[in-house]
């Protein structure tokens, strides 16, 4: 009689654990299948060893031999009966296996579902290029050639008067102009000044004075040596925009005429940097 009680209750709590795993893992599933959402698949993974432990220990308590009173022996038939309970116990764990192998399952079609819950999208583009930027100016003469001489003639001496006159004297046109790709901060000298003719020194006689882009402001007169580097900033790289320096030449009324006939060379310099450089 306790036998029996015993394997009776090891049984209902063995099938009611079972029921509740399974129920449990249909539960999850549904859930899943109704939100479409990602779900932590924890929760199934932690009941599986549990869910297959309590089984194989029900199993097992059912299997195992039960206390009986030495009052009474068991009947024959009940001595036979001991096959059977060891069939129920396999037949217990085989149902644990089962039932794990189905969580196992639920949890990986609702891991996959979690996986592909999200739109996507995507664009490769082939062919890109990466490249320097140039700085590069063109002129300095009035037709844009590098290799064009320019020449300022007859310089003549002139009145207070006249000196402070824009109209007079002998002008020059040197022309800026940036075609690199990318705007520019450009600098503009006359250097390397030396006495071809005559037998005085012209550029320590001469006086120049300049203005940008057809302006009316024109720069302190000085003498032709002394004069510095013209600068601009910020020149776009259109192609077509250019920066135009007039130059006026003139000598001073007293000056001699030793002066007469004689001349010099001297070199244009043009030089630019990228804008915004240190």
């Amino acid at each position: 009689m306790t036998g029996e009680r015993t394997r009776s209750i090891s049984r209902a709590e063995m099938k009611r654990m079972l029921r509740a795993a399974e129920k449990a893992g249909r539960s999850v599933a549904r859930r899943n299948q109704r939100l479409a959402v990602p779900v932590g698949p924890t929760t199934i993974a932690e009941q599986i060893p549990s869910i297959a432990a309590a089984a194989v220990a029900a199993a097992a308590a059912d299997a195992a031999p039960t206390r009986r009173s030495h009052r009474s022996r068991p009947a024959p038939a009940v001595r036979q009966a001991r096959p059977t309970r060891r069939r129920a116990a396999g037949r217990a764990l085989l149902a644990a296996v089962a039932l794990t192998a189905a969580l196992a399952a639920v949890l990986s079609q609702a891991d996959v579902s979690s996986t592909h819950a999200w739109f996507t999208a995507k664009q490769t583009t082939v062919g890109n290029t990466v490249g320097a930027a140039m700085v590069k100016v063109a002129g300095v003469g009035p037709d844009l050639d590098p290799s064009a001489t320019v020449q300022v003639a007859n310089i003549l001496p002139l009145s207070p008067a006249d000196a402070a006159n824009p109209a007079k004297g002998s002008r020059l046109d040197l022309v800026v102009r940036n075609t690199g790709s990318v705007p520019i901060n450009w600098s503009l000298s006359l250097k390397d000044l030396k006495t071809t003719a005559g037998t005085v020194d012209v550029a320590s006689l001469t006086n120049v004075s300049y203005t940008v882009n057809g302006g009316t402001t024109w720069s302190t007169p000085v003498k032709l040596a002394a004069l510095t580097a013209i600068t601009g900033s910020n020149l776009a790289a259109t192609g077509s925009t250019k920066v135009t320096v007039t130059f006026r030449f003139w000598f001073d009324k007293d000056v001699t005429n030793d002066a007469q006939g004689a001349k010099a060379e001297f070199t244009t310099l043009l030089e630019a940097i990228q804008t915004g450089a240190a």
